[in-house]
């Protein structure tokens, strides 16, 4: 408005810098609506039940993290750490347990124990070690036996089952957390220095009257998306970072994982 007042820019050319201009305003309308919808579900995840307006975030996004670990050893870990897992592996014990109980059924009972009898002697008692042994003939508790290695096979296919799908999680995770690593560096490396660069060469093109402002405003235009896909790109790392610590069930830190400022 104020180069169109002062006759440095016509009609047409302030109505094409006013369509980014609006079309701003309504992405930051957009925003404001999101930012409003995430602080609701932060503050459903920390049970608080006061107005969230005044909900405020100290801290900025963390920094990228560097994995020194492979997938083979996050996956031997996450085996490890997992609680669902160790919840099937300690069922599973129980069961190979209960399989032994039932088959040492199946070779009956003894007892040991001790025997007094009166005589007409001259002693007049006799007292001694008893056995008693029960042998099952008939009924060799096969049905609990095979009742019990049934439940110990089916958890065993549920363990590796559930070992795979938290192997495939792992990785897949993975995968994410090193994609969005690299898309983040080569933002940092190429894309936004070149569009600064680009905004640079603009700005000067249009003080010395070689472009005109519609030029210069989508040139700006650009840098604010590639700005915009930044942070959509840290937030990308930040939560692939949080979804694959949850997958291998424990933080990634110290030799794991590292700043990478460290």
């Amino acid at each position: 408005d104020t180069l169109h007042a002062a006759g440095a820019a016509d009609a047409l050319a302030l109505s094409l810098a006013q369509g980014p201009l609006l079309s701003a305003e309504l992405a930051v309308r957009t925003a404001r609506i999101r930012a409003a919808e995430s602080k609701r579900t932060l503050a459903h995840a920390l049970s608080l039940t006061r107005s969230v307006e005044d909900l405020e975030l100290t801290s900025s996004l963390p920094s990228p993290m560097v994995l020194n670990a492979s997938a083979d050893d996050l996956v031997s870990q996450a085996w490890e750490s997992r609680l669902d897992l160790r919840a099937i592996d300690t069922a599973l014990d129980a069961l190979a347990a209960q399989v032994r109980v039932e088959q040492k059924k199946a070779w009956g009972s003894a007892e040991l124990g001790a025997s007094y009898e009166s005589t007409d002697g001259e002693d007049g008692a006799l007292l001694g070690p008893t056995l008693n042994l029960e042998l099952p003939i008939f009924d060799q508790n096969q049905a609990q036996v095979a009742r019990a290695q049934s439940q110990w096979e089916q958890m065993q296919k549920l363990q590796e089952s559930a070992r795979v799908a938290v192997a495939q999680e792992v990785r897949s995770q993975l995968d994410r957390v090193q994609s969005s690593a690299q898309d983040l560096a080569f933002y940092h490396e190429q894309v936004l220095p070149q569009t600064e660069h680009s905004l640079q060469l603009a700005t000067e093109s249009y003080s010395a009257g070689r472009i005109d402002l519609p030029a210069l405003v989508e040139v700006q235009r650009q840098l604010l998306e590639v700005r915009r896909g930044l942070v959509t790109l840290r937030l990308e790392s930040a939560t692939s970072f949080a979804a694959l610590e949850l997958a291998v069930g424990m933080p990634l830190t110290g030799s794991v994982a590292k700043d990478v400022r460290e």
